[in-house]
């Protein structure tokens, strides 16, 4: 049996966004969520995050994406590692990127 690794950090839940599609909200991630941009190579983090979570009943494709926030709304729609597909879920992507979802 494998153990779960320890939670890099905690992503508190600030506010849902009621005008996104499927269930989106805002994430105070503590520590800032970092990581190595992709495209840049360069190191990157958000204190704030939009998690959002789509299911499309027309294809029956599900996906839960990670974006970065100014704490009220997603800053660019360009969605950041730890994002996935096939998976419906806010808890999913906070599991994904070793952090510890906090709702209440």
């Amino acid at each position: 049996m494998s153990e779960q690794p320890t939670a890099l950090g905690v992503a508190v839940h600030v506010k849902d966004l009621p005008d996104m599609a499927g269930e989106a909200a805002v994430y105070r991630m503590h520590p800032p969520y970092a990581y190595k941009d992709p495209l840049s190579a360069q190191s990157t983090s958000h204190e704030y995050v939009v998690i959002s979570a789509m299911r499309f009943s027309f294809s029956g494709i599900k996906e839960t994406l990670l974006f970065p926030s100014d704490g009220g709304k997603v800053t660019d729609w360009g969605e950041l590692p730890g994002s996935l597909y096939d998976t419906f879920g806010h808890q999913a992507v906070a599991d994904n990127i070793n952090y510890t979802l906090i709702t209440e």
